[in-house]
């Protein structure tokens, strides 16, 4: 069973929240506004793959971030690390609400 290794969460994210606003014309924009910051393990921070689609080739970076339990994290919001934004692609929960094992994707 996967767990948090406390020495090991020493990387600052910041956790991001979507918001949606009409335009005043009937369309909506979405925003994003930084919620809280978190400290993370990170592992495969080089893990790198390239997707082949219809527009070309496209790259994508997978990262798992293993952080405190925190029930206001959904697949609604994504992750910043440094200057890179992640999508949230899937949440598994460590132990009894110990933590949370996070794989967000990257893509550029």
């Amino acid at each position: 069973m996967e767990r948090l290794e406390l020495n090991k969460m020493d990387h600052k994210i910041e956790l991001w929240q979507s918001t949606k606003t009409d335009d005043g014309y009937g369309n909506q924009t979405l925003s994003w506004t930084k919620e809280k910051s978190l400290w993370a393990e990170i592992d495969n921070a080089d893990r790198y793959s390239e997707n082949r689609r219809s527009e070309g080739v496209r790259a994508e970076n997978f990262v798992k971030f293993k952080v405190y339990y925190d029930s206001s994290i959904d697949f609604d919001k994504r992750l910043k690390l440094r200057d890179k934004f992640y999508d949230i692609v899937n949440i598994t929960e460590l132990g009894y609400r110990d933590g949370m094992q996070i794989i967000a994707r990257w893509t550029a």
